[in-house]
């Protein structure tokens, strides 16, 4: 055995030792956000509901991104933001139905681990 043989292994665990002693931490975690309608600024002007508005926009519950210090960030995944739009109909008893919905946009939602 030569001493090159015996130094590798210890000085390869000595490495080991400092890298797993490092903690990661980037001080960056998140807050939760409610889920909430928006209305569009646009009435419909519907005989049976003026004041409706032509779209409404849901953004879904989230965990936003957000300085918080000791925790480092999750995985984030994109979630939809749905667009609803709304016509007139001319009926009596339900004025308003829905035109259609579309995805329009995304939120980031993030969960957040406390460092080690």
């Amino acid at each position: 055995m030569t001493v090159r043989t015996l130094l590798l292994p210890f000085v390869g665990a000595l490495l080991a030792g400092a890298t797993a002693a490092q903690s990661f931490c980037f001080h960056s975690g998140s807050t939760p956000v409610a889920a909430n309608w928006t209305q569009g600024p646009i009435p419909l002007g519907c005989v049976g509901a003026p004041s409706w508005p032509s779209w409404r926009r849901y953004t879904p519950q989230h965990r936003a991104p957000t300085p918080h210090v000791g925790y480092h960030p999750g995985r984030g995944e994109a979630v939809p933001v749905i667009v609803v739009r709304y016509h007139c109909t001319g009926f009596l008893l339900q004025p308003v139905a829905v035109t259609n919905y579309v995805a329009m946009g995304y939120v980031i939602d993030m969960p957040e681990h406390l460092c080690n």
